[in-house]
């Protein structure tokens, strides 16, 4: 019933072999290429030379250390960018012109974490933002709070400031007593490790103490778990489903869960919009920025990332080597980390948007 179960790439055999599978399936796409692709003309051709060239730059990064590899890696998702753009875009050609969006504070941030990327109005970034249905990061936002929203980067942060991350998130309906005169939809989210963790459980009601701790009465816990959620389109309207103002002490994979009800007229459709989304086979509730912008699809915020690394490897060498340095920075191990991550986690997001977007079409 809860389908929350982890997910998350570790390294390794396993992460390459779900990177070789994950590439897999989209060669295979290219025989017949989806969408506007299909018509064996121009933007077929594309399709299949921009998606050889992204797995070629890939299976390239695989071969070279941090210094150059978030070079390789970004140009590879651009390429795929141009394939997804080749079929199914509905500008004249399908072709995709300028990267859409910046990094600010290259020559001057004291570390990687104070990088900031912003999107532009034209070019690759918002148009594939627009193909996918999502918002783009319309105002700045640091690299430090962009690593804090892939939930597989959560072990070895970037920034320390962890305040703003996904949470896993399902919904499911019923319509048994006491709704049985109408289907309610129920959501469920667990909540982080750090609030569930002994001795931060308060036994006697099964609640986080983080969020029972001083409270006076149920609407002071209903007030806490408010300020909790304030930050996640898709939790913020709660309304508490069972004892306990809905937070339970029931305890999946080691963590407590928040199982509410939704508010009326709740469609998934417009999960979106309210920043919730599947990545690498779990649904996320993701926050909104600190600038108070719905968090967009998890494949632009990869694509902002390994852009924003890109161009302090290829401008700023120096100040890159220096951020990579295992001697000297505490940030080289979390850069490390995410670079080695994306070599799985970036192609396993690339599969399941061409399998949606083929699959919407075929619909």
């Amino acid at each position: 019933m809860w389908g929350c179960s982890m997910n998350f790439p570790v390294g390794g055999v396993e992460a390459s072999a779900s990177a070789s599978a994950a590439w897999r399936h989209m060669r295979a796409l290219r025989h017949d290429p989806p969408g506007l692709a299909g018509d064996g003309g121009p933007r077929g051709r594309t399709f299949n030379a921009a998606l050889e060239q992204a797995e070629q730059l890939f299976v390239a990064a695989a071969g070279v250390g941090t210094a150059a590899r978030p070079i390789l890696l970004f140009y590879g998702l651009s390429q795929a960018g141009r394939a997804l753009a080749a079929a199914w875009t509905e500008t004249e050609d399908g072709r995709l012109s300028g990267h859409g969006i910046k990094a600010l504070y290259l020559t001057s941030a004291e570390t990687a974490a104070e990088v900031a990327v912003q999107g532009d109005r034209r070019g690759s970034f918002p148009t594939i933002a627009t193909l996918l249905g999502t918002e783009q990061f319309g105002t700045e936002i640091k690299l430090g709070e962009l690593c804090g929203l892939l939930p597989d980067l959560m072990g070895f942060p970037l920034s320390a400031d962890q305040s703003r991350r996904p949470i896993e998130f399902t919904t499911w309906t019923v319509n048994d007593p006491p709704f049985s005169d109408q289907i309610q939809t129920l959501g469920c989210a667990l909540l982080p490790p750090e609030l569930g963790a002994d001795p931060g459980v308060d036994m006697a009601t099964g609640l986080p103490s983080l969020v029972r701790q001083k409270a006076q009465n149920m609407d002071d816990l209903r007030r806490r778990i408010e300020d909790f959620v304030s930050p996640y389109p898709a939790l913020r309207e709660w309304f508490p489903h069972g004892d306990n103002q809905g937070v339970t002490g029931q305890r999946i994979n080691d963590r407590l869960s928040l199982t509410y009800a939704c508010p009326p007229g709740w469609s998934n459709t417009d999960d979106s919009a309210r920043g919730v989304h599947t990545y690498l086979g779990v649904s996320y509730a993701f926050p909104e920025s600190a600038s108070g912008a719905v968090t967009p699809h998890p494949l632009l915020v990869w694509w902002s990332v390994l852009f924003a690394l890109s161009m302090l490897a290829r401008y700023e060498p120096d100040r890159w080597y220096r951020y990579i340095s295992v001697a000297s920075s505490p940030e080289a191990v979390p850069i490390e980390n995410l670079l080695n991550l994306a070599m799985s986690s970036v192609p396993r997001t690339l599969l399941q948007v061409f399998t949606q977007l083929r699959d919407q079409l075929a619909t």
